[in-house]
């Protein structure tokens, strides 16, 4: 199961306040929930929670998804039952209120089903809405890939879900997807004193090479990754994305 939780923010200084804000975020979290379950976290390659922040015209937002139902127990059940009305962080000094705004639930059973009834387009639209990176080989790699992108996502869906898919029709899609279009920025996403190099921006990914069955696949993948986010250090703030067709 997938869940999320929309926390809308307030602040005095909201001027000030950017995407760098997510790891004070995290923070806060691991502060609400259990001792035990937030070691339990630190033990694991790949965390089943992601969150990030962005901004909307005025408004402030705190994004958190959860991909099981034992994180949404852990993470967002104490964060719902929490009785704090505000909380402080280092980053900019700067005091919150907040108040959640939405929280919904998404079976995967359901996710794949209606991927299934869909008719698959032709090409996907990628919005990197906070920094994102890639490491490969021990290095910060920020040019978007075919490869990379696929497997950050497909990583965690084999880790969090009970759906199984094919690798050799993974590593088919993989070869056949092709990024044909871009309009990205180079960012720097600051994490305790490091400056990690990433990217900001737009792709466009053409499935117009893949079977049939590659571009189910491709959707399915794609569907996820608003909730499992793009790239490294998602449970931080990093690779948030948003999708069109």
């Amino acid at each position: 199961m997938i869940s999320r939780l929309v926390v809308e923010l307030k602040t005095l200084s909201k001027e000030k306040i950017d995407y760098n804000i997510g790891s004070a975020l995290q923070g806060v979290l691991m502060k609400i929930i259990d001792t035990e379950y937030a070691d339990k976290l630190h033990e694991q390659s790949l965390n089943p929670y992601s969150q990030y922040f962005f901004k909307n015209k005025d408004k402030l937002y705190w994004i958190i998804n959860t991909f099981t139902k034992e994180a949404r127990e852990n993470i967002i059940k104490p964060f719902l039952e929490n009785r704090v009305d505000d909380f402080f962080i280092k980053y900019k000094s700067e005091r919150f209120t907040y108040k959640i705004v939405d929280i919904r639930d998404i079976s995967y059973d359901d996710l794949q089903s209606n991927i299934s009834n869909n008719k698959f387009e032709s090409y996907i639209y990628v919005e990197f809405i906070t920094p994102t990176s890639f490491k490969s080989s021990g290095e910060y790699k920020f040019i978007p890939d075919e490869k990379w992108i696929i497997s950050s996502i497909y990583n965690k869906l084999k880790t969090f879900s009970k759906i199984e898919l094919d690798e050799d029709i993974i590593l088919s899609l993989i070869k056949n997807i092709r990024i044909v279009d871009y309009n990205l920025k180079s960012r720097r996403f600051n994490l305790e004193g490091v400056r990690i190099p990433s990217f900001m921006g737009n792709i466009k990914i053409s499935t117009r090479k893949c079977s049939y069955k590659e571009r189910e696949y491709a959707s399915l993948i794609f569907s996820l990754a608003p909730y499992y986010g793009i790239g490294i250090k998602t449970s931080i703030g990093m690779g948030a994305v948003r999708i069109r067709y």
